[in-house]
């Protein structure tokens, strides 16, 4: 799972809402300017599994503090999903902690898939 603590939507859930704001939670100081939208070494929801740029879905991403500094990502598309439609969120290797010692990259890809309501 790299840095990635949970999701919601989960891995693999389905009759998911055409306005989720998918959640990414990180367990662990993260470095926010590592927490970039648009591509799949950093964050992003795809339409399908390459995450070509055609494939990401258009949106901005909310930074917060739940637990940790800069731990919660949320997913704000500008329009609501497509029906009946599988989606791919990536958190890419390029995604930075930040610790005492300095900041790691995640170095790994870590993926979910969710499907939305027909």
């Amino acid at each position: 799972m790299g840095y990635v603590e949970s999701t919601s939507p989960g891995d693999g859930a389905v009759d998911i809402s055409l306005d989720v704001q998918p959640v990414i939670l990180f367990g662990q100081f993260m470095n926010a300017s590592s927490l970039v939208y648009g591509d799949r070494q950093h964050i992003a929801l795809c339409t399908a599994v390459g995450c070509n740029a055609a494939d990401i879905v258009p949106a901005t991403i909310l930074i917060e503090d739940n637990q940790y500094v800069n731990d919660q990502v949320t997913i704000l598309p500008d329009a609501a999903l497509n029906a009946n439609t599988l989606y791919y969120l990536y958190v890419g290797s390029q995604v930075e902690n930040s610790t005492e010692c300095g900041r790691n990259v995640q170095g790994i890809v870590f993926s979910i898939t969710f499907t939305t309501v027909p």
